[in-house]
């Protein structure tokens, strides 16, 4: 990273990440396809060490060519007993924001995408959508987030756990190409 981001605590938790892959203690697993272009590269690995509205630092990694898989055995009783999420976003008044990724399931079931934020001790619904997979297929999953005040830490999550009212199995996720 650059400044004004602290550069030194980002290369320190890129090398210890390396050491731990070294070590054989994590492993990176590439679930997303692998493009043609791409197909006799490495992996780009990054560390944003930033802080959030209230002040506290956070660290952000990400790894390019890459997706998230969730193995998930069980969906609890709730949609958000199972979640990737994503803090600290910036939205403005005015504005449409464009989501995108895609899902692909071992299982035909239901996941929740969506944009929230809290204010006024209240969790606010942005936008977002209730997506339904079907099993084995990869599915593009879009949906627009119109913005009607400025909110400072807004956050993108994609709800995997327990669907009320609907069948909502264990199964494999796969989460990719964030947009």
């Amino acid at each position: 990273m650059f400044p004004p981001f602290n550069q030194d605590k980002a290369q320190e938790a890129c090398n210890k990440i390396i050491s731990l892959l070294n070590e054989n203690k994590i492993q990176l697993t590439w679930t997303g396809r692998i493009s043609e272009e791409r197909a006799e590269i490495g992996l780009m690995l990054g560390v944003l060490i930033c802080k959030d509205a209230d002040g506290n630092e956070q660290m952000l990694y990400t790894v390019s060519g890459n997706a998230i898989t969730f193995d998930i055995k069980n969906v609890g009783e709730a949609d958000w007993n199972v979640q990737l999420k994503q803090e600290g976003l910036s939205l403005q008044a005015g504005h449409t924001y464009h989501v995108s990724f895609k899902a692909k399931s071992t299982a035909a079931r239901t996941i929740k995408g969506c944009v929230m934020h809290v204010a006024d001790n209240k969790t606010n619904w942005d936008g977002g959508s209730d997506v339904a997979l079907e099993a084995g297929v990869e599915k593009n999953v879009e949906f627009d987030v119109k913005v009607s005040k400025n909110v400072d830490n807004a956050y993108l999550q994609v709800s995997m756990g327990k669907i009320a009212d609907v069948d909502t199995p264990a199964s494999v996720i796969t989460l990719s190409d964030f947009s």
